[in-house]
C-alpha cells in the first residue's frame, strides 16, 4: 500500500497527532514535522522532512527546535522520543545537536529501498523552566 493524499489527509485526522509546517514568506511548503502523543509527557517526533533543495542550511534543526519547544510549553511534553534510519547520518547529527541520545539500535528492522537496516531509537528529557535558567 502506498501514500496517496486520502490515506495522508485521514492520517492527520488522528486526535493524538499534531502537524508542523515550516514555510517561507511566500507561504511555500519548506518543511513538515508531527509530534505523536504517547502519553501526557512523552511525545514522539515524526516525519521530519525537509525540501530536498532547502536542506543542510538548519531548517531542519529550527523546524525540531520549535517543534520542542511548542510541545513542551502547550503540551507539557517532559520526553521525546523519535526514530531514525542508520543510514541517515545528517538526521542523526541534527538530532545529537539538539540533545537527544541514542536508547536503542534495532538491527534489520527497516527496509529502505531493497535493503534492510538498523532503526536508531533517540531520545531527549526536556528541561523544565528552572533548568534552562541555569
Amino acid at each position: 500500500m502506498g501514500l496517496s493524499t486520502s490515506i495522508f489527509l485521514q492520517h492527520q485526522k488522528r486526535k493524538d497527532l499534531w502537524a508542523f509546517s515550516l514555510r517561507n514568506k511566500h507561504n511555500e511548503l519548506c518543511g513538515y514535522a508531527e509530534l505523536v502523543k504517547r502519553t501526557n509527557l512523552q511525545f514522539n517526533l515524526c516525519r521530519v522532512i525537509v525540501k530536498p533543495t532547502l536542506r543542510r542550511k538548519g531548517l531542519g534543526k529550527f523546524l525540531c527546535r520549535e517543534v520542542m519547544r511548542y510541545a513542551k510549553k502547550q503540551m507539557g511534553c517532559a520526553r521525546m522520543i523519535l526514530n531514525t534510519l542508520e543510514n541517515n547520518s545528517s538526521a542523526r547529527s541534527c538530532y545529537r545537536s539538539l540533545g537527544f541520545e541514542t536508547l536503542e539500535v534495532k538491527s534489520n528492522s527497516r527496509k529502505f529501498e531493497d535493503q534492510w537496516g538498523k532503526l536508531i531509537i533517540m531520545g531527549i528529557i526536556l528541561p523544565s523552566q528552572s533548568e534552562r535558567k541555569n
